[in-house]
């Protein structure tokens, strides 16, 4: 299977997907890029656990959260968030042309060396970053026209970091057994991985963005929004919710709303098939 894709979303708008691989893998789901006038208005991105990295050669995109909102000029780099954020693309704000990183959880790390804490619910433009690294990613992108060129450039700039960077570390193992059990007690996760809960939260807050529960809570919701749309019905919540753990089913829709700004009915009536990270309205 190539690793690189391409999706007419419609005539005037395509999407080219790198999928990664070698060592990368391990740190980035999937290198994008994008051009031309998009079909819709908004896109909605609901917490996964992923931080991501935009490099923007179009227009102005904004960028609105629970507490700020501003463009994506140039190079954006968003933490990890609790809350669903959205992305606005004006109709007659003309050509659109970026290229991004989606990093796994626990994956960005290497890329920033900070501790990803820092960044929680926290999307900024990267002339923030001390090193100017990513803006000179942008500087020497913008020099190559192809977008499937872009996409390997920008895949060579991020393994030639992660080899400079690569940090040796437990938190995606341990990202993986709270996304496989976000139903645990944070007794059951001590005991499973022999950390104490402080240590736990450390190592999480400093290559994750946020602690064991933090985590778990996404994670929960996103088991929810899958077992939600393959049964295509929102009229069984309270097995879902039962299921995952959740107090009770005020508890699921009141974080279902935070997470995705929708209710569960609403959810599932978007014109778009919905993926477990961005929503299309």
């Amino acid at each position: 299977m190539s690793r690189l894709r391409t999706i007419v979303i419609s005539p005037e708008f395509k999407f080219l997907f790198l999928y990664p691989e070698g060592l990368l893998s391990s740190y980035v789901s999937l290198i994008w890029a994008s051009e031309g006038t998009p079909p819709y208005a908004q896109e909605r991105i609901v917490p996964d656990g992923a931080c991501v990295l935009i490099l923007n050669f179009g227009q102005p995109v904004a960028s609105s959260t629970k507490s700020t909102q501003k463009d994506i000029k140039k190079t954006f780099f968003a933490g990890v968030f609790t809350h669903h954020s959205d992305l606005y693309y004006p109709s007659a704000a003309g050509v659109h042309r970026q290229i991004g990183v989606i990093f796994k959880p626990a994956g960005a790390y290497p890329f920033v060396q900070i501790p990803l804490s820092a960044f929680k619910n926290t999307a900024l433009e990267t002339e923030a970053f001390e090193n100017g690294q990513f803006d000179e990613w942008h500087d020497q992108l913008s020099h190559i026209a192809a977008l499937d060129q872009r996409l390997y450039c920008l895949e060579g700039l991020l393994q030639q970091t992660l080899a400079r960077n690569y940090d040796a570390t437990l938190a995606p193992t341990l990202v993986n057994l709270i996304r496989n059990n976000p139903q645990w007690r944070m007794d059951e996760l001590v005991k499973k991985t022999g950390y104490s809960q402080q240590h736990l939260n450390r190592i999480l807050g400093k290559y994750a963005g946020l602690n064991a529960k933090g985590l778990q809570r996404i994670f929960r919701m996103q088991a929810a929004m899958t077992a939600i749309w393959e049964m295509g019905t929102a009229e069984n919540l309270t097995d879902i919710g039962y299921r995952l753990d959740y107090f009770d089913q005020a508890h699921f829709i009141h974080d279902f709303n935070e997470m995705t700004g929708l209710s569960p009915k609403n959810y599932l009536q978007l014109p778009q098939p919905a993926t477990s990270r961005v929503l299309y309205l």
